[in-house]
């Protein structure tokens, strides 16, 4: 196999024992080695390995390129290897990017992408509030298989295959899923999700030959939920972990309006299990782990600047109404 952009041949062969293999390295990006079971090999771009004695996976290691992505000033025939010179489009960058290749992506709207790069990473330098893939209602936002996103918002996704609208397949991080659809996902299928929100995402049923199929996971099907909140969207046959999956608005702060932290007598507050938390900060990028245990959902909740008062008493009128109650110890804490 092969990690960067690059090509190796032959992609296998058989060797019997004690006899030898070799393998050549193609590709316009440096190459840094071949490593057998993870032990470097060899830095020729030729490798004959000797005495063949077991299986082995050989790896043909090229150097990572990191892209730019600008849709407001980008072209995707640019090299995007700078931000003078950056791509225009998430596909634009798909094409061009080899495994452990990693992207950058300016805040703007981008059309959905319908392709995968093995291993490549995509985040965004300003968070999913700036940065959107849209797929206009009639393409998939994300065809992701074994691909990471960080940082994005998802809409109004439509699964041609009817499983997954916004996100298919891949890991999907501090993103937010809405008003996108799918016979089964709607939000995200086959995928795992980090401090992800998602929230208004609809499962349709659809016609599969002579009978009517799907129409359930209108948030996620069959996917991984660390320290996800899904509102009023249903999760079919997923893991959940320290996640906040609920139709009663009274955990969060508006949700009629979109806030989605919690209040601070939200059952969700210290609930979850801190030692099977995977990440340093949540959604809005504040700490984790405040209070005696993770909360779970995709935000963490923290008391107010100038709270310090461990029995309620003297709480501000307007927290009071929020329904805090004290319990914390005296510590001032910093949204």
């Amino acid at each position: 196999e092969t990690r960067g952009r690059g090509v190796v041949t032959p992609r296998s062969q058989f060797v019997p024992l004690g006899g030898e293999a070799t393998f050549v390295a193609e590709g316009d990006h440096p190459f840094l080695g071949y490593e057998t079971n993870g032990v470097t090999a060899s830095l020729d771009r030729t490798f004959v390995w000797r005495d063949v004695r077991e299986d082995a996976t050989v790896v043909a290691c090229f150097g990572v390129t990191n892209y730019c992505v600008d849709a407001s000033v980008g072209d995707d025939d640019n090299d995007g290897l700078a931000w003078e010179t950056p791509l225009k489009s998430i596909f634009g960058m798909v094409m061009k990017a080899g495994r452990g290749d990693t992207a950058k992506v300016k805040p703007g709207v981008y059309e959905g992408c319908d392709w995968c790069v093995y291993g490549v990473e995509v985040a965004s330098t300003d968070g999913p509030a700036a940065t959107v893939i849209d797929g206009g209602g009639t393409n998939i936002c994300a065809y992701a298989n074994e691909m990471t996103y960080r940082g994005f918002t998802f809409r109004n996704g439509s699964s041609p295959s009817n499983v997954g609208g916004g996100g298919y397949y891949g890991t999907f991080v501090d993103c937010v899923f809405s008003n996108c659809t799918a016979g089964a996902g709607g939000g995200a299928a086959y995928a795992v999700l980090t401090n992800c929100l998602i929230v208004g995402n609809s499962a349709v049923p659809f016609r599969s030959g002579w009978q009517w199929v799907g129409g359930f996971g209108s948030g996620a099907y069959e996917c991984g939920l660390s320290n996800c909140t899904v509102f009023s969207n249903d999760c079919v046959d997923c893991t959940v972990v320290n996640s906040a999956v609920t139709e009663d608005p009274r955990h969060f702060r508006d949700a009629a309006k979109g806030d989605f932290r919690l209040k601070p007598n939200s059952d969700y507050v210290d609930a979850g299990d801190s030692e099977s938390v995977t990440v340093a900060r949540d959604l809005a990028g504040t700490n984790r782990v405040w209070g005696a245990s993770v909360d779970c959902g995709c935000y963490e909740y923290h008391l107010p600047p100038g709270v310090t008062d461990p029995t309620g008493v003297g709480i501000p009128a307007a927290l009071a109404a929020e329904g805090y109650r004290g319990g914390f110890a005296a510590v001032l804490f910093l949204l």
